[in-house]
């Protein structure tokens, strides 16, 4: 799967467009061997999972050895740096809605944006336009509208440690009250301390949108940089072998 490819071509050399070398070669190729997820071909090596549970596999592997992965959906920008792993969340787009009167959706990460203003057409949720998927959407920029607006309805969520662990957190019930509400530290986490698969949403009207309170507060230098500290403590903690650092 990874010989070396190199050619002559004419005069010059044909390089493949990507090559593992040494430890790291080996150790990708023992990972998805283990996981049972093929290798896509394309300008970088990526992997596309198809469940919660082969992501929480692939995490918990690539732990283990060290290696470096990067999350990736719809329209995420930026070049995947040399000596990562790509994995796409674009097949984790399974929609579960509630039953009739629930007023309430789960959906994966990889599912468009445009499906869920689709999905709640009828109860005529103003969404901001936004044009890549409800992971990037919610993990990702915490300064625009549609950013804000989807993290002020979120109920819970999959979430997937960078070990591997699934963990459960909110629930479906809008009265529910069984501790800490932990779903906040993943918004605008860019994927830093692991995956939100899934997303329960409330689509019930909310006659005033709310901003969802970032780490990161911006009053001052003092409490910046206090948020700052806080978020890279929490990375340590739920990254600690550094496979998205």
């Amino acid at each position: 799967m990874y010989r070396d490819s190199t050619k002559k071509v004419g005069s010059s050399l044909y390089v493949p467009k990507y090559r593992f070398y040494g430890n790291l070669k080996h150790e990708l190729e023992n990972i998805l061997n283990a996981v049972r997820i093929p290798l896509e071909e394309g300008s970088t090596p990526r992997v596309i999972p198809e469940t919660v549970e082969d992501f929480a596999r692939l995490f918990a592997e690539a732990s283990k050895v060290g290696l470096k992965l990067t999350l990736r959906g719809m329209s995420t920008q930026g070049i995947v740096p040399a000596g990562r792993l790509e994995v796409s969340t674009l097949k984790l787009n399974i929609v579960e809605e509630g039953s009739e009167g629930d007023l309430m959706l789960e959906i994966g990460a990889g599912a468009a944006f445009d499906e869920l203003e689709r999905l709640t057409k009828e109860v005529s949720i103003e969404w901001s336009e936004y044009s890549g998927t409800i992971g990037g959407c919610l993990c990702g920029r915490r300064d625009i509208k549609a950013h804000i607006l989807l993290a002020s309805r979120v109920m819970g969520m999959t979430f997937i440690r960078p070990t591997g662990e699934i963990i459960e957190l909110g629930s479906k019930s809008v009265k529910d009250v069984v501790g800490y509400n932990l779903t906040p530290l993943l918004f605008g986490s860019q994927g830093r301390i692991g995956l939100a698969a899934k997303v329960i949403i409330n689509t019930a009207p909310i006659f005033r949108e709310y901003s969802v309170p970032s780490a990161n507060v911006e009053n001052n230098r003092n409490s910046t940089n206090s948020g700052k500290n806080i978020v890279e403590r929490l990375i340590s903690t739920l990254d600690p072998g550094g496979i998205f650092s």
